[in-house]
C-alpha cells in the first residue's frame, strides 16, 4: 500500500500559471495538460481566461498564493462578461479549488460558480462581487451537487434568489468556518437558498448584514428554505441580517435543526429572527437578542408548524420574542405544552401564550402571521 501511494506522489506533477515565465498563461490550457493527482499553481495575479474555466471531471488541484494574513491573491476575474468556475462532469471532492479569489462572475445562474452533479472542495476561497441574473450569485448547486466548503468567504454577490449560494434540488454542501457578508436575493434568499430536498450541513458559520428586502412577499436576509429542505446547523452566528419577512431565516416546510447558533440584531417586517410556515424547529441552546420587527414575534414567528426550543435565551427582542398561531405547537426545555391550552379551558388562545412565556421570562403573542404566505418563488 505504501509503494502505491508513494508512486502516486511520485506521478503527480506541479505545473505553474503566470504572466510571463511559467509552463502555461492560461489555466484552461494548464488543465487540458494536467492529469489525475496533478496541482496548478497560480501566482499571486489577476487571471482572466475569457471564458469559465472548468477542470472537465479531473481530480486536480487548482491552487493560488495567499498573502501574510492568510487572504487569497490569486484572482479569477470574470470581467462582468462570463461565469469563472464550473464543474459539470461529476467532480468528487478529490477536485479541489484552494486560495482562490472568484470575482466578477456573471450568468443566469451561479455567476462565481456552477455545479452539476458535482462535488469538488473549495478550501481558503474568497467570492465577491459576483453576479445571478436568476439564482446564485456567488454559488449555484443543482441535482445532488454537495461540494465541501472550508473557510470559504461570501461577499458582496447578488441575484434574484441566494445572492451568496443556491441549492436546488437534493444538493447538500458541507460548510465549515464560512462567512456570508453582505449577500443580496432581489427576492428571497440573501445569503442562502435552499430549494428542493435540500439539506446543507453548516458548523461555526456566520451570516452577517445580508439582506433580502426588496419583494413583499420574499425572504430570509441570511438563508431561505422551501420544498422539505432540511438544514443543520451548528455553532452559526445571525447578525444584522435584514428582510421583508424573516430577516435572519424564513423556511417553508421541512426541518431546520439549530444548536448553539446565536441570532444578533436581525431586522425584518415580519420577524427579525425565524419566521416558519409548515416546518419544525428544534432548536438547542440558542441565544436571540435584540432582533426586531414591526409584528409581533421578533425571534421566532411560527405558522402551522411546530417549534422545540431547549436551554434557549431571549433578550430585548421588540416588539415580542415569539408569535404563534392556534395550529402551532410549543415545547420549552423538554416540557410539552400540549396543543398549547395550558388554562384547560378547551382551546388554545392568547392567555396561554402568556402563561407559556411568563414561565420563561419571555413575552408572546399569538396574532395571526398571515404575513408568512407559500411562494412560487424562484
Amino acid at each position: 500500500m505504501f509503494a502505491a501511494v508513494l508512486a502516486t506522489s511520485v506521478s503527480a506533477e506541479v505545473i505553474t500559471v503566470c504572466a510571463s515565465g511559467c509552463q502555461h498563461t492560461s489555466i484552461n490550457a494548464a488543465i487540458r495538460e494536467a492529469e489525475s493527482g496533478d496541482v496548478i499553481q497560480l501566482a499571486a495575479e489577476i487571471y482572466r481566461e475569457g471564458s469559465v474555466i472548468d477542470p472537465g471531471g479531473k481530480s486536480i488541484t487548482i491552487r493560488g498564493e495567499v498573502d501574510e494574513a492568510g487572504d487569497p491573491v490569486s484572482i479569477l476575474d470574470g470581467a462582468g462578461t462570463h461565469r469563472v468556475l464550473q464543474c459539470v462532469s461529476g467532480e468528487s471532492k478529490a477536485t479541489t479549488f484552494e486560495n482562490l479569489l472568484i470575482r466578477g462572475g456573471r450568468a443566469t445562474n451561479g455567476g462565481g460558480m456552477f455545479n452539476q452533479q458535482s462535488s469538488p472542495t473549495l478550501r481558503g476561497c474568497v467570492v465577491t462581487k459576483n453576479a445571478g441574473v436568476g439564482r446564485g450569485g456567488g454559488i449555484y448547486n443543482q441535482k445532488a451537487s454537495s461540494p465541501a466548503l472550508v473557510r470559504v468567504r461570501f461577499v458582496g454577490n447578488r441575484a434574484s434568489s441566494g445572492g451568496g449560494m443556491y441549492n436546488f434540488e437534493g444538493s447538500s454542501p458541507s460548510l465549515v468556518d464560512c462567512v456570508f457578508d453582505r449577500n443580496a436575493g432581489a427576492l428571497v434568499g440573501g445569503g442562502m437558498t435552499n430549494w428542493t430536498e435540500c439539506s446543507p450541513i453548516l458548523t461555526r458559520c456566520r451570516f452577517i448584514r445580508n439582506r433580502c428586502d426588496q419583494s413583499p412577499g420574499g425572504g430570509g436576509g441570511a438563508m431561505y428554505n422551501i420544498y422539505l429542505s432540511n438544514p443543520r446547523l451548528t455553532d452559526c452566528g445571525f447578525t444584522g441580517n435584514v428582510a421583508t419577512n424573516g430577516g435572519a431565516i424564513y423556511t417553508i416546510g421541512g426541518t431546520l435543526i439549530m444548536a448553539d447558533c446565536r441570532f444578533e440584531e436581525n431586522v425584518a417586517g415580519v420577524c427579525g429572527g425565524v419566521q416558519t410556515l409548515e416546518a419544525e424547529v428544534v432548536a438547542t441552546r440558542c441565544t436571540f437578542s435584540k432582533n426586531s420587527s414591526e409584528e409581533p414575534g421578533a425571534a421566532f414567528r411560527t405558522k402551522d408548524g411546530s417549534l422545540v426550543l431547549t436551554e434557549c435565551g431571549f433578550d430585548g427582542n421588540v416588539p415580542t420574542a415569539i408569535a404563534m398561531n392556534i395550529d402551532a405547537t410549543l415545547q420549552i426545555t423538554n416540557e410539552t405544552l400540549l396543543n398549547g391550552d395550558l388554562d384547560r379551558d378547551g382551546d388554545f388562545d392568547e392567555a396561554d401564550v402568556r402563561l407559556a412565556m411568563a414561565k420563561f421570562g419571555l413575552e408572546a403573542v399569538t396574532s395571526e402571521p398571515d404575513s408568512v404566505t407559500d411562494q412560487d418563488g424562484p
